[in-house]
């Protein structure tokens, strides 16, 4: 029974690894099949493609035009042998290679961008009507466009700074560029974080006035940071684990900002900075946080009806 047991919890770890593996390789730049063929390959040795296209269930042709695509990105190679064999490149190589690929491709992208600025600047405005610039609102999806736009608000960061955010959250922070920027400049800076002592490292260099620890009984999935009282970036899920389905909302609006602010301002008022004690329970939080939630639904079905009756009016 035992022995059984043990086949059973090894099967579903190989599921497991086998799972985030393919997963994080799609990351890397490999669609899902690419990713599903070069894993077989790496694992399995030399293979034909006529192998590979029925122990994967992929039909031929397709098999050609994949294993031709992971050539290209240098991490399938094949024989001179006829019919032709293919092997995967070591897997550690074949990371390498893959982030090279992607830095190759970055690198290219900057060298464009001047050019692209220049040539923009040639283009006419062909709307001359003035727009409202506040109030806006801006639905970021995906790790890349969150972490992008919290980084171009560290680096414009002039007076303030304000970050409420639980351990998980901090640490989105703490491998991305963003207290990179911060801590060039000098601001008024506040977190608010439920980081523990096995997780200090990750507010290490940040001055300890400018940190408040709440309780973990009063953790919640609060995220969100306040920029110069003009800017905010608002995480709508809990859920981290996933890069391509985090999502949160940007925006300007005063309402908005105003609301989040006095409830960051109260709870950094309630807790002790040397000791994590408060006052506040978790319901309260929750409940202020959810009136400001649903404020920022509000306004942004006001934007949607407002949307439609521009697009309405510009058919007509």
């Amino acid at each position: 029974m035992a022995v059984i047991e043990e086949s059973d919890n090894t099967q579903t770890q190989i599921k497991t690894a086998f799972e985030m593996i393919l997963k994080s390789l799609q990351e890397f730049g490999l669609t899902q099949t690419e990713a599903k063929i070069y894993m077989f390959l790496a694992k399995n040795g030399t293979k034909k493609a006529i192998e590979i296209s029925k122990m994967q269930g992929i039909p031929r042709t397709e098999t050609y035009h994949l294993l031709s695509s992971l050539q290209k990105k240098g991490i399938v190679t094949s024989t001179l042998d006829r019919p032709t064999k293919f092997e995967g490149l070591e897997f550690t190589n074949a990371l390498s290679t893959l982030i090279s690929n992607e830095q190759k491709r970055i690198d290219h992208l900057q060298e464009k961008k001047e050019n692209l600025i220049q040539l923009w600047s040639i283009l006419p405005v062909t709307n001359s009507t003035n727009t409202s610039q506040s109030n806006r609102i801006q639905i970021l999806q995906g790790k890349p466009s969150i972490l992008r736009k919290l980084e171009e608000m560290a680096s414009a960061v002039k007076t303030s700074l304000q970050i409420i955010g639980n351990e998980k959250n901090i640490s989105l922070l703490y491998h991305s560029d963003f207290y990179k920027a911060v801590k060039k400049n000098d601001i008024k800076l506040q977190i608010l974080t439920s980081c523990g002592k096995n997780t200090q490292y990750l507010l290490k260099g940040i001055p300890k006035e400018k940190i408040k620890i709440f309780p973990k009984e009063s953790e919640t999935n609060l995220f969100y940071v306040i920029k110069d009282n003009q800017e905010m970036t608002l995480f709508l899920n809990s859920s981290l684990d996933d890069a391509k389905e985090i999502i949160a909302i940007w925006t300007d609006s005063n309402d908005l900002i105003n609301s989040f602010k006095i409830l960051f301002e109260l709870t950094w008022s309630k807790i002790n900075s040397t000791e994590a004690i408060s006052d506040m329970s978790i319901e309260k939080l929750q409940e202020i946080y959810e009136h400001g939630l649903n404020e920022v639904k509000q306004e942004y079905a006001i934007l949607n009806v407002l949307n439609k009756k521009i697009l309405n009016k510009k058919n007509n």
